[in-house]
């Protein structure tokens, strides 16, 4: 029995299983010929226009499930048909599967040679590659163009196929490295590669290649010192913009620079982003001279230049924003009533190829544009003083809010991948902008038998009303920053003299809750919504947050600690240091370092002397202090030569640091504690100004 089992299972391997393991073999065979000539066509495919430059990567997906498809059925049939030997015209028998290889591997090559992974390399000064620095790189150049993640180079780790060559590239086994450069070669796995070559801290080289032809070769070079000498973040954030920008002139799908041309503009942008102060101006300024006409960049500049809560800033910033917009939309294929009366700006030029790029930067413009509506429409409130250009303006406004109630409605999927919490922030301050905005048309309206022009006011759909009374209800509730300080603002508006204690102690709760940043404080002392409560005994005292001490105020708060080491309790006897280049060898700093805090410590004297002497409560001298010192930035010297030149500005941004919105009698005791200022530093023979 068992005999006849054994001689069965022979001739079944002998008659079935050894013929398909040869008939595998041979189409294994074949397939492997078909992609090796498939990978040969990549060079050409670079060079040929139609595929190289402008395919959707969708399509590249379809070609080589389509290619890998045919290679497999082609290269079965082929095998197979040659195998049957009765078929009398075995010359045309092969003819189908020939061709269907054909073009299987064309379609296949054209498919693998325009996918947009990356392999990205970078290499240090001393010769040797970093694979750290090349993970931050391929990272930089993905978060190039953040608001779309599906519209992004791909992620150069990509597969799990990449993975496993990953690995065996980290072991020196000749047939594992051999078995791994095949596979990348005949897979084409990664068609573009990054070489960027470090020089020095301010220099470099990056090549960008395409199925091993040059696309780009550019010399990096940083026109300011680097933040880091340890660190070359600024070269690699130029190679990541190098990279992206003529990756994406490749791929009309690859979305989020917003039309820039060229990558220096963008590379200077992201610069900017890690550098503050005079540098980061200096970065602005340089990309826009490379690229004008980004609208990235101009928001930016537009964000840099105009403060949102400075009545002088607010006509000048609403008329950069609006054409921004405009402009914007039409990146996203928008179109809208409310846009077409804005006039366009001649450096507004969509590119040639257009493509739909995400609506963040559209929607983030318009939520600055509205808090600018804002503040000015309550500017020219408090001023009573409507003009027929104003109620103009304030009506195309509204157009751009009903715009923008629309879009948050719905949002397309990648805005709810990228941004669902901000876009929640963004429709909690849009339906409160909507509403002020609303409620002070019907005003205009109302206010006078013939008001300036009557408003032209869009109509206000039912659903859109709904929308906006849930939305600010969901605002009163909502944990986050700017949302409770922008209700604090509605809610101030939305007021009179006669605002009810219960709402007084709302605003004044969410105040305090968010005005212990800097940033929120300042804002607030200047923003003319809250005009209304500032009267208010609870609302001055959570905008205007008490200091503790003297130490809460830059610079004495850094070092703290070490003066305390040597026997100094406080700033006024900080004061009496007098000698600079002993304080930089107790405290370990520089001596020009040490000179500024001592004369910070001289100025603060100074104004301890001068609350004795004028009766200012010491809550008020602190944030007067905290005003000249840390604000202002202000020693001895500055401070005579500002009180010479600016006494009343010196005067108002003390007083607003002191009071907030200071009475007339509060603004009197702010002069008067200003010129005693004076006078003890002249007391303390203080060198007078030059």
């Amino acid at each position: 029995m068992f005999e006849d089992l054994g001689a069965n299972w022979d001739r079944f391997y002998a008659q079935t299983i050894e013929p398909m393991v040869d008939l595998l073999v041979a189409a294994a065979l074949v397939w492997l010929t078909a992609v090796v000539c498939a990978r040969l066509l990549a060079p050409a495919v670079t060079k040929w226009k139609v595929f190289g430059r402008v395919m959707p990567r969708w399509v590249g997906r379809l070609l080589r499930a389509l290619g890998m498809v045919g290679l497999i059925v082609g290269a079965g049939w082929l095998v197979v048909a040659a195998s049957i030997e009765q078929y009398p015209f075995d010359a045309v028998v092969i003819v189908g599967p020939t061709v269907t290889l054909v073009l299987a591997t064309i379609v296949y090559g054209i498919g693998q040679a325009t996918r947009a992974r990356m392999d990205v390399m970078v290499i240090q000064s001393d010769g040797q590659p970093n694979t750290a620095l090349a993970t931050e790189l391929a990272m930089r150049m993905r978060g190039m163009n953040a608001d779309d993640p599906e519209g992004r180079v791909e992620d150069p780790s990509g597969s799990d196929l990449n993975e496993v060559l990953a690995v065996a590239g980290s072991t020196e086994h000749w047939a594992v490295q051999l078995a791994r450069g095949a596979a990348t070669m005949l897979l084409n796995l990664r068609p573009w590669r990054l070489e960027l070559t470090i020089f020095d801290d301010r220099t470099a080289r990056a090549r960008l290649r395409r199925n091993g032809l040059r696309i780009a070769d550019e010399q990096l070079s940083l026109p300011l010192p680097p933040v880091d000498d340890e660190h070359p973040a600024e070269l690699l954030i130029l190679a990541a913009a190098l990279a992206a920008t003529t990756v994406s002139e490749h791929y009309p799908d690859i979305r989020g620079l917003y039309g820039a041309r060229g990558w220096h503009g963008i590379g200077l942008l992201n610069l900017a982003a890690i550098t503050d102060g005079d540098a980061h101006r200096a970065y602005v300024e340089a990309a826009i001279e490379a690229d004008p006409c980004c609208v990235l960049i101009e928001y930016q500049d537009v964000f840099d230049r105009y403060d949102i809560t400075d009545a002088d800033d607010l006509v000048p910033l609403m008329d950069r924003l609006e054409p921004m917009i405009r402009f914007a939309a039409a990146l996203s294929r928008i179109d809208d009533e409310a846009l077409r009366t804005i006039d366009q700006k001649p450096w507004h030029q969509a590119p040639e190829r257009g493509r739909r790029e995400p609506r963040l930067l559209m929607l983030q413009l318009m939520i600055r544009y509205a808090t600018a509506v804002r503040n000015w429409s309550m500017e020219r409130q408090l001023a009573d003083d409507w003009t027929a250009q104003d109620v103009q303006r304030l009506t195309r406004a509204a157009g751009i809010f009903d715009l923008m109630m629309t879009m948050l409605a719905r949002p397309r999927r990648a805005e709810r991948v990228v941004a669902g919490a901000s876009i929640e922030r963004m429709r909690h301050r849009a339906a409160m902008g909507w509403t002020l905005l609303h409620e002070q048309l019907e005003g205009l309206e109302r206010r006078a038998p013939e008001p300036p022009v009557a408003p032209a006011r869009p109509a206000q759909p039912a659903k859109r009303a709904a929308l906006a009374e849930r939305w600010v209800a969901a605002a009163a509730e909502s944990p986050e920053v700017e949302v409770r300080y922008s209700w604090a603002c509605y809610l101030a508006r939305r007021s009179s003299t006669g605002t009810p204690n219960g709402e007084v102690k709302q605003i004044a709760d969410k105040l305090r809750l968010v005005c212990w940043s800097g940033w929120y404080q300042d804002a607030a002392l200047t923003d003319p919504e809250l005009a209304p409560v500032a009267g208010h005994a609870k609302v001055r005292k959570a905008v205007l947050q008490p200091l503790a001490s003297a130490w809460e105020i830059q610079p004495f708060t850094e070092h703290k600690t070490s003066l305390a080491a040597n026997a100094v309790r406080s700033p006024e006897q900080l004061a009496r240091w007098r000698d600079a280049d002993r304080l930089a060898v107790a405290l370990g700093i520089e001596e020009a370092h040490a000179a500024r805090l001592i004369d910070a410590a001289v100025l603060f004297d100074a104004t301890v002397t001068a609350a004795e002497r004028v009766g200012v409560r010491r809550r008020d001298l602190l944030r007067a202090a905290k005003c000249l010192i840390q604000t202002l930035g202000h020693g001895p010297d500055s401070f005579l030569r500002a009180m010479a030149a600016t006494p009343d500005l010196l005067g108002l941004t003390v007083g607003r640091a002191m009071y907030w919105r200071p009475t007339g009698d509060e603004r009197a005791v702010t002069a008067r504690f200003l010129e005693a200022v004076r006078a003890a530093l002249t007391e303390a023979s203080v060198p007078a100004p030059v």
